[in-house]
């Protein structure tokens, strides 16, 4: 999200950044559209607000009933040698879960006009699915689900996952505080729409080396994906490629390629 990133909160803030408190990557996206004239496209995702967890009524929700592998099993192999942390050894934080409902759709229909991605100027279409999305594509829904997360051991905040939005702050605030269990909710900061670059996909071998530009392998949102394990696989796809492309080159194949293209199924 950060190939010249722009942060979306309501119809006026436009803030540079792929991320809230960090920048965004404007030498990267001119090289890959001006020196190696590519075709760059838009997308837009977004992230909710993060909530105060001691302003969350945990008594008007309902908690997960299954917390996790225990013990935990890290994706990384590095843990395979060094184990796990004692702290963290028999330790689950609960997730819990409540639902949107008709005040929060009206909420949202009423304030649709206010969203980012219906001011004039934004472009890409957004992928991730935003509250308010789901009520416009869904009117017969009368709830969505909402996943109250804990962002770790020592934080204070919560993930509202289900409430991604690019409301002004002030209406975000009104919104949340329709759903049972954040009556009194306070947001530590809202939610926002993130605007950035990607590289039209059709540029790109099976492998994922880009066609016109040897040994250059492209993997994640770059690609224009839209998820985590979707991202994952693509970039455990184009490192194998590309180890074995640079063992291709250094046994005296100038290209670098050989038989190795992988199934992406």
């Amino acid at each position: 999200t950060f190939l010249r990133g722009q942060i979306l909160i309501g119809p006026h803030v436009r803030q540079i950044g792929g991320r809230r408190g960090d920048g965004a990557a404007f030498g990267l996206s001119d090289t890959l559209m001006n020196k190696l004239a590519l075709p760059l496209g838009r997308l837009i995702t977004g992230t909710p607000p993060r909530l105060k967890k001691d302003s969350v009524n945990f008594n008007h929700t309902e908690v997960q009933t299954s917390h996790g592998d225990n013990p935990p099993i890290p994706f990384s192999y590095l843990n395979a040698e060094r184990g796990i942390g004692e702290e963290v050894k028999g330790r689950q934080l609960p997730t819990h879960f409540t639902y949107s409902n008709e005040r929060t759709h009206e909420m949202v229909q009423q304030h649709m006009h206010l969203l980012p991605t219906f001011q004039e100027g934004v472009k890409g279409p957004r992928y991730c699915p935003s509250i308010e999305n789901k009520v416009r594509r869904f009117p017969d829904r009368l709830r969505h689900l909402v996943w109250l997360e804990p962002e770790g051991f020592t934080s204070d905040l919560i993930y509202p996952n289900g409430l991604n939005n690019g409301f002004p702050p002030e209406i975000q605030e009104l919104l949340v505080r329709t759903i049972p269990g954040l009556e009194d909710a306070v947001l530590d900061q809202p939610g926002y729409a993130v605007e950035y670059d990607f590289v039209d996909p059709r540029q790109l071998l099976p492998t994922l080396r880009l066609k016109s530009v040897l040994g250059l392998f492209l993997a994640g949102q770059i690609n224009g994906t839209t998820g985590y394990e979707e991202a994952a696989a693509q970039g455990i796809m184009a490192g194998i490629n590309a180890a074995l492309a640079a063992n291709a080159a250094a046994a005296g194949n100038e290209r670098g390629e050989g038989g190795f293209v992988l199934d992406r199924a």
